[in-house]
């Protein structure tokens, strides 16, 4: 079973989380992306997990047909997407939702195409409110969007057996994020790291039992 985990900066800063932990330094001159499977003691679920993360990834990007995404989907079983929350932080966060909604579907719809058995779209976490100063929109407006983008995906999830809907427990909390009200602090890493864990071994399940 390979397993990519590919989003944000919350994967970003979670490869380097993992790497802290477990006192490992990745190659320079290696041309391969690190396999996190032992790190993640999931060497018994997958054969390969692969974790990258782009700061400031929205989806355009990530479904760009030149990107790495849609030029290395191809070579796993399992692929968790971690995105959307950077595309709504826009003058009106609403109409975004909209658009946004289309093109996550449009891109798991493609991901699917590749042959990839099992995508997992985990869903857009709330913001806190910022203690920085900080320009429009308001924490609210984002939150608000977020959470009809995460129902309608939602939704479609469960009219597709080969998407999953999945909710990261213990990160869409204010105690789980930085004082900037996006990133997440220690604490949330760490219960960001369960929730992927889990969110690997599910869908690893799926694919057995089919």
């Amino acid at each position: 079973m390979k397993v990519l985990v590919f989003g944000h900066s919350f994967v970003n800063h979670y490869s380097r989380y993992l790497l802290q932990q477990s006192q490992s330094a990745p190659d320079p001159h290696s041309n391969h992306y690190i396999d996190f499977s032992t790190m993640m003691n999931l060497d018994k679920t997958a054969q390969l997990v692969n974790i990258i993360g782009i700061p400031g990834l929205n989806i355009q990007q990530a479904a760009h047909p030149q990107g790495i995404l849609m030029n290395i989907a191809h070579q796993y079983d399992i692929v968790i997407l971690n995105l959307g929350a950077n595309d709504l932080d826009t003058q009106n966060p609403a109409i975004q939702a909209h658009t946004s909604y289309v093109r996550i579907i449009n891109l798991l719809d493609a991901l699917l195409t590749f042959g990839v058995k099992k995508v997992v779209f985990c869903h857009i976490t709330q913001r806190a409110p910022y203690n920085i100063p900080r320009y429009a929109p308001s924490p609210a407006e984002i939150n608000t969007a977020a959470y009809g983008l995460n129902l309608a995906i939602s939704t479609y999830s469960n009219q597709n057996s080969d998407v999953t809907f999945w909710r990261l427990k213990g990160v869409n909390t204010p105690n789980a994020l930085a004082d900037d009200g996006l990133h997440l602090n220690f604490n949330g890493l760490l219960n960001y790291h369960h929730a992927i864990r889990r969110s690997i071994t599910n869908a690893a399940k799926s694919i057995t039992h089919q």
